[in-house]
């Protein structure tokens, strides 16, 4: 049985594979009112960590939100214009997926 991934943690950005040689994820764009938005992770950031789980791949980034339960509090790690930052996250709950 394969777990759900219609609902759990959600930090609310949409990321981007890295490019050659990039240290970390890149963020492609912030859901408005999302818990990400809310901290002020804003598209262009590149996290780098989740707590202090080095993040090199959306993949792991997604399994280290999933991890969590909705109302968590994670430290996410961040480079913007080159320079590192730290913000704390409360995770918000994850909708089940729309269709149409």
């Amino acid at each position: 049985q394969s777990p759900s991934t219609s609902s759990g943690a959600f930090l609310g950005v949409q990321t981007q594979a890295p490019s050659s040689g990039q240290q970390g994820v890149p963020v492609a764009a912030v859901q408005s009112g999302s818990a990400a938005d809310q901290a002020g992770l804003k598209a262009g950031d590149v996290i780098t960590a989740v707590d202090s789980n080095t993040v090199t791949n959306p993949a792991q980034l997604s399994q280290d939100i999933l991890s969590h339960q909705p109302g968590d509090q994670v430290t996410i790690t961040y480079t913007r214009n080159g320079t590192s930052a730290q913000v704390q996250v409360k995770l918000g709950n994850r909708a089940p997926a729309q269709t149409g």
